[in-house]
């Protein structure tokens, strides 16, 4: 679960689920939801590879409890 998940495990975990272009800036359980996870990241805009750190994408998701 979450609550007990090292830090690195988490931006390990986030990153496994993103395409490689995608930069994470941050990721943070500071949201609301049980087991809620936010995610900032940078995307390309137009040039693959090309991001600024001025146009940022964040979200945020909860997920179950799970049993690991």
């Amino acid at each position: 679960s979450f609550p007990t998940r090292r830090s690195s495990d988490l931006d390990n975990a986030v990153a496994e689920a993103l395409p490689d272009w995608v930069v994470i800036d941050h990721v943070s359980r500071n949201c609301t939801g049980e087991n809620c996870v936010a995610v900032t990241t940078r995307v390309p805009i137009g040039i693959p590879w090309i991001t600024s750190s001025e146009l940022t994408v964040t979200r945020s998701a909860s997920f179950p409890r799970g049993d690991s």
